[in-house]
């Protein structure tokens, strides 16, 4: 209350009827701050990657912390951003993505001198994406769940991942009953460090190319589509408003129907490529998923 950390409802695009705390991110900060601290005490190693990852992470933290208290330009936002993921670049070139490889399709990708550019594209895309998919109680909360259960299958920086997975399931909790809000401070944690991650464990051959896209397609579409019709409609593509997938459902469906119906669509692609390996059937299910939702409760009315 002292901070004035609170999400303000505005009867347009934020539908909740009270101010909620919007501090949930902080308790990935903590989670952070203790395993950095065990590391310091030499209780147990940890490796250089997740180090700097964690570090960055925090610092993300920081800048969009201001961004829910003071609501930053959007585009300021982007190139800060993109700065300091430079930054974490030169102190850590396992964060850079220097080529793609899809086994499935026998198909190798280089970026040569462009891989700095396209590394900072994929991380700011992976930001501006999952903070646009941030929209209703429980939806972003069981995305992340779902992708540190990949990241502890995959092994990837699996003692943070499990230390997420616990947070998750509380703040889940507490996201239900309507008494926290991640923040975009968060979401901009999370994102970070996701992104990192992927890209050290996909340099390390822990993950395949394959997998990130499955895991990461949907709402990477969203918010494709929805720069699209803004474009379209000569509107600014990072005004928000309220044309994302769960508001579509939502003028059919409440909350936790929405955000259930949205996790059946890109859990299910991710568990069938995990037992098949089929990228393209995978691919093609995800897709026809989120355009079969899209049109079926964009074009046909329902009610509540």
């Amino acid at each position: 209350k002292k901070m004035n950390l609170f999400d303000n409802p505005d009867n347009f695009r934020k539908i909740h009827k009270e101010r909620i705390p919007n501090i949930g991110g902080s308790i990935f900060v903590i989670n952070a701050l203790i395993l950095l601290t065990f590391y310091n005490l030499k209780l147990f190693p940890l490796n250089t990657n997740l180090i700097f990852i964690l570090l960055f992470s925090m610092i993300f933290f920081i800048i969009l912390f201001f961004d829910d208290k003071k609501n930053l330009n959007p585009i300021l936002k982007l190139i800060i951003s993109a700065i300091v993921f430079y930054i974490s670049v030169i102190f850590n070139n396992e964060l850079l993505l220097t080529s793609i490889n899809f086994i499935s399709l026998e198909l190798s990708i280089s970026f040569g001198k462009y891989s700095i550019f396209v590394s900072i594209l994929c991380v700011l895309l992976l930001l501006n994406a999952l903070n646009m998919f941030d929209g209703i109680n429980l939806q972003s909360g069981l995305y992340m769940l779902t992708i540190f259960f990949v990241f502890v299958f995959y092994d990837i920086n699996k003692l943070f991942s499990l230390l997420m997975i616990f947070s998750l399931i509380f703040f889940l909790y507490l996201n239900y009953k309507n008494k926290l809000f991640l923040g975009n401070a968060g979401i901009w944690f999370c994102s970070f460090y996701i992104s990192g991650s992927i890209i050290s464990s996909y340099n390390q051959n822990l993950i395949s190319v394959e997998m990130v896209l499955i895991l990461l397609l949907f709402p990477g579409m969203d918010m494709l589509r929805i720069f699209i019709q803004r474009i379209s409609k000569k509107k600014n593509p990072f005004k928000p408003d309220k044309t994302h997938i769960h508001h579509i459902l939502l003028k059919s469906l409440n909350d936790v129907q929405t955000a259930l119906i949205i996790f059946f669509c890109y859990i299910t692609p991710i568990i069938l490529f995990h037992f098949t390996y089929n990228f393209l059937i995978s691919l093609i299910i995800l897709v026809s998923l989120y355009f079969i939702i899209y049109v079926h409760f964009n074009y046909f009315k329902f009610k509540k």
